[in-house]
C-alpha cells in the first residue's frame, strides 16, 4: 500500500479494530470506509490477500499505524512529494485525482491560515467540478482563512465572473488579482497552476480548474509538503509587491 493516502490508512486501520471490515472484506466494503478512494481500496484487497489469512486484522491494524508512525518521522525529515492525476482510470501505480487532493487540501486549512490559487481558466458550473472547491473556499473564509485567487484575465473576464458569481454572500470574498502582460508579446498569458495551503502544502499542476481540467482530461501535477510550498508562495508574494500583479475590480 505504498503511496496511499495516510487518511486513508488510518480510516483502514481504525475498520479493522472496530470490526467494521476485515482482512476478506471486498474492495467495496473498504471503500466504503470514509475518505477511502477506490484505488485504496482495490490495493488494500490485494494486500490483505496476499496474506492468505495468516494475520489476524487487529495485528494488520497495528502494523498500519506502525508504518504511519514510521512516515511521519520519514516526513518531517524531507519533503513529502505525491502524484496528482485528472485521467482514466488505469491498473498500476496509485495516483489520485485532482479534485480530490485539492478538495483534501481546502478542508486542511487552519483558522486564520491562508490559500493561494493560481489559474488560467476558472469555470463554476455544476458540471464543472468547482462547486465542492468553492464551497471549501468559502469554509476557509468564515474560518478568517485570507484566500487569494490570482487568474488570468480572459477578454471577456469570464474567470472573474464566474468566481465572484459562485462565491457565497456571507462569505467574506477572496482577494482577486491578475497579470497584464507587456503589449510588446500579445500572446502571452498568467498559464500557471497551482494551490498552496498555509505555506506548507502545494500542488502544482496542469490541469485548470474547469470540469476538462478536474474530470475529463488527462492532467498531472505533483503535491509538496514542505518549504517548497513557502517558496511559491513569496514568489507570488514578491511578484504583488512589485505590482506585476495587479487587484482585479470592476475599475481593472
Amino acid at each position: 500500500m505504498i503511496g496511499s493516502p495516510s487518511d486513508a490508512i488510518e480510516a483502514i486501520a481504525d475498520g479493522l479494530e472496530a470490526g467494521g471490515i476485515t482482512m476478506s472484506s471486498s474492495a467495496v466494503g473498504i471503500s466504503g470506509l470514509r475518505g477511502v478512494d477506490s484505488q485504496t481500496a482495490r490495493r488494500c484487497t490485494e494486500a490483505f490477500s496476499a496474506l492468505d489469512g495468516r494475520v489476524a486484522g487487529q495485528d494488520a491494524a497495528l502494523a498500519l499505524r506502525v508504518a504511519l508512525g514510521l512516515r511521519e518521522a520519514e516526513r518531517l525529515e524531507r519533503p513529502e512529494i505525491e502524484i496528482v492525476w485528472t485521467g482514466p482510470e488505469a491498473r498500476g501505480p496509485l495516483v489520485r485525482p485532482t479534485a480530490v487532493v485539492i478538495e483534501e487540501m481546502l478542508k486542511g486549512v487552519r483558522d486564520a491560515g491562508e490559500v493561494l490559487i493560481i489559474g488560467y481558466s476558472l469555470t463554476a458550473g455544476p458540471q464543472s467540478g468547482m462547486t465542492k472547491i468553492i464551497e471549501l473556499l468559502n469554509a476557509a473564509s468564515r474560518k478568517r482563512a485570507v484566500v487569494t485567487c490570482i487568474l488570468h484575465r480572459d477578454e471577456d473576464e469570464q474567470n472573474r465572473a464566474n468566481l465572484l458569481g459562485a462565491w457565497d454572500a456571507d462569505a467574506v470574498k477572496p482577494r482577486l488579482l491578475t497579470w497584464d502582460p507587456p503589449p510588446d508579446f500579445p500572446y502571452t498569458k498568467l498559464h500557471a497552476k497551482a494551490v498552496v495551503v498555509d505555506r506548507l502544502e502545494a500542488l502544482v499542476t496542469s490541469a485548470n480548474l474547469t470540469a476538462h481540467g478536474l474530470q475529463s482530461n488527462l492532467e498531472l501535477g505533483l503535491r509538496v509538503r514542505g518549504p517548497q510550498a513557502q517558496a511559491i508562495a513569496l514568489r507570488f508574494d514578491h511578484l504583488i509587491a512589485s505590482n506585476v500583479l495587479k487587484e482585479w475590480s470592476d475599475d481593472y
